[in-house]
């Protein structure tokens, strides 16, 4: 973290402070603050302060932003500790973006604030309160302005025209909410996952938006619902109602029973469940709801469907679900167990985020084509097993979760397996389908239970990506000669590793920077003919490897000893990290850059008679600690 800003005096651009921040020379735009600093005042030169000028400040008890500034980047005070800013009487900023990710407690928005932008607020969860100046010029409040704050209650200022999508998205301990005659444009999502707002006041003049019974807030011609308070019972879908917002029912834990105008041309209900009028889409749930069975005709279950149901331990699919659309489940928390149909194609991104009882899911047949996002991430999942059809399973899908068995189908035709996957799982055995051609970066990263790696042959892997297997417990590998890239780290941390194997007619032509890296039980390695590029850090750590073996058809590198070399023998690429001793050939003209870096046990250097060694590029012994000393020839020219 940056402690202390140095500059000439003489600097033409830029200027420092008492305080050691950065400055433009006329001292009009504010760049940098040291985060150590626990004291600091802007001064009233300033008119602009970029992004992140007080960046994860920890020891500020309190800022306050002078009248003179007009202009404040986004992430001011991110991952900051400052708790309180406040703003001097007078200021004129027209937008307000600057606070998401810190720890504020409370904010008084300026008046001259007709913008709160994207975000503005976003993670701010210590925020207990938020409070707009007497004559608020304020207009419109931005998508996820409030996410994830806990303050209770907020009054919107009389100005306001618009509040967008999700802008207190995540907003769990909001109770109270006020809104102004003035407001034009409400979306279904605003209040999306407010699941405790108990009070909603409307002013009896606004033209856009009614309150029904205190209770349900929609647009004015009924076509809307936009919220529904969280004590309400039960409640009847009026037959002029087109729309309704996504976990607007949901998050009613109360709410039992729902019904629909026989006159309403978009909706259907039964069994506490709200559908399309030809019941061939699910759209929500109450929240109230205990068993759940989704009527036989369903073939999509919607967004955010059951999302937030926190009473339901049951729920039963119909025979031609198609497609589980997004957060369909999120956060649904006392479901274990769900079967899906054999006509299931589609699990969509975060289907069942943070399901986090569900243990057990069963596949009826074998249609599953795509895995979205983080579809089973925070689930309690044990084992999973895929049919033929599948293709697709995307990143994050089981990250974390403590899945020991993930089996699947050797003929599916996926392609791909994205990154994080399975990262952090579990599983005790990996086995790749036939079709796969690329294992993206963490996709199996720190399963330190995992014992086997295998390719479903005949197998069609070209890439390994990095740190894909790193801190695995595999004793044994062996890598496919369709393999054409394998990247930094991917291996690194196998501790357990004592067998590795290059399939023959192998045309991989590099070994990613740390590739092998403190496999601790390495004792030989024989590379592949193709290798070209052999970077020192490859095999670094690597404390029991005594012999890197290359073949004498390989046109880059040879070897003697277990030392690798170049073709031509006058330079010395790697020692292995295993040797306690090493002699430095008279042929040998340079010694690469950490080329004995690592090397622990390493006592003794000799050089040949008549060594002709000229150059010694940098790190050549790092970390070769029980090295006491090394007499260099006198040929040496360059270190």
């Amino acid at each position: 973290m940056l402690a202390t800003i140095y500059l000439s005096e003489d600097n033409p651009y830029f200027a420092i402070d008492d305080y050691g921040a950065l400055y433009s020379k006329d001292m009009s735009t504010l760049y940098k603050v040291p985060p150590q600093n626990s004291e600091y005042i802007i001064p009233r030169t300033v008119t602009t302060i970029i992004e992140y000028a007080l960046f994860g400040m920890q020891h500020l008890s309190a800022l306050n932003i002078p009248n003179t500034v007009t202009s404040i980047g986004t992430r001011l005070i991110m991952y900051s500790k400052i708790p309180l800013i406040t703003n001097e009487k007078g200021i004129n900023l027209t937008q307000l973006s600057f606070l998401g990710y810190s720890q504020i407690k409370n904010f008084t928005v300026p008046k001259s604030v007709q913008v709160l932008k994207d975000s503005c607020f976003w993670r701010c969860y210590n925020m207990l309160s938020i409070d707009f100046e007497e004559g608020s010029e304020l207009e419109i409040i931005e998508s996820s302005a409030f996410g994830y704050c806990n303050f209770q209650q907020i009054i919107i200022p009389a100005p306001c025209k618009e509040i967008r999508k999700s802008a207190f998205n995540y907003q769990q301990k909001l109770k109270n909410i006020s809104l102004p005659a003035t407001i034009q444009k409400l979306y279904p999502d605003t209040f999306l996952n407010c699941q405790n707002i108990q009070y909603i006041s409307l002013d009896d003049q606004c033209e856009n938006y009614s309150l029904i019974d205190n209770v349900i807030l929609q647009s004015a011609d009924g076509l809307q619902t936009i919220y529904i308070v969280s004590t309400i019972t039960s409640i009847t879908i009026t037959a002029s109602m087109k729309t309704i917002g996504n976990s607007v029912l949901q998050g009613c834990d109360n709410l039992t029973t729902i019904t629909v105008d026989p006159n309403n041309k978009y909706f259907s209900a039964s069994n506490g469940i709200l559908y399309d009028l030809k019941k061939t889409k699910s759209i929500a749930a109450v929240g109230g709801i205990v068993k759940a069975v989704v009527a036989d005709s369903v073939t999509m279950i919607g967004p955010s469907c059951f999302a937030g149901c926190q009473k339901m331990p049951s729920i039963t699919l119909g025979s031609k679900v198609v497609s589980i659309e997004f957060q369909a489940f999120t956060n649904a928390k006392k479901i274990t167990t769900i079967t899906f149909p054999a006509t299931l194609k589609y699990i969509r991104g975060s289907a069942f985020y943070y399901a986090t009882i569900l243990r057990t899911v069963r596949f009826l047949g074998d249609s599953l084509e795509t895995i979205g996002t983080l579809a089973f991430q925070g689930t309690r999942l044990s084992s999973i097993t895929f049919g033929s059809n599948l293709k697709l399973i995307e990143h994050d899908s089981f990250n974390g979760i403590p899945l020991t068995s993930l089996t699947f189908h050797p003929d599916c035709p996926m392609q791909k397996i994205r990154y994080n996957t399975s990262y952090q799982t579990k599983l005790t055995k990996v086995s790749i389908p036939r079709a796969v051609k690329v294992i993206e970066y963490y996709a199996f990263y720190n399963i330190k239970s995992l014992v086997t790696i295998e390719f479903q042959g005949p197998a069609n892997i070209t890439e390994i990506q990095r740190n894909v297997f790193s801190n695995a417990n595999i004793t044994t590998l062996s890598l496919l000669n369709t393999l054409t890239s394998l990247s930094n780290l991917a291996f690194f941390g196998c501790t357990y590793l004592e067998t590795l194997i290059f399939e023959e007619g192998m045309m991989l032509d590099s070994l990613g920077q740390s590739c092998f890296r403190e496999c601790l039980n390495l004792v030989r390695v024989q590379l592949p003919s193709s290798i070209s590029d052999l970077s020192p850090t490859t095999f670094i750590g690597c404390t029991k490897l005594q012999s890197i073996d290359i073949p004498s058809d390989n046109a880059n590198y040879s070897s003697e000893q277990g030392i690798v070399y170049s073709k031509s023998g006058d330079r010395l690429i790697i020692c292995p990290a295993g040797l306690s001793s090493a002699t430095i050939k008279k042929t040998i003209l340079v010694i690469g850059s950490n080329a004995f870096y690592g090397c622990s046990l390493l006592e003794t250097i000799t050089f040949e008679p008549g060594c002709r060694l000229e150059t010694m590029e940098e790190g050549t012994f790092g970390g070769c600690t029980a090295l006491v000393r090394v007499d260099l020839p006198t040929s040496l020219q360059v270190v």
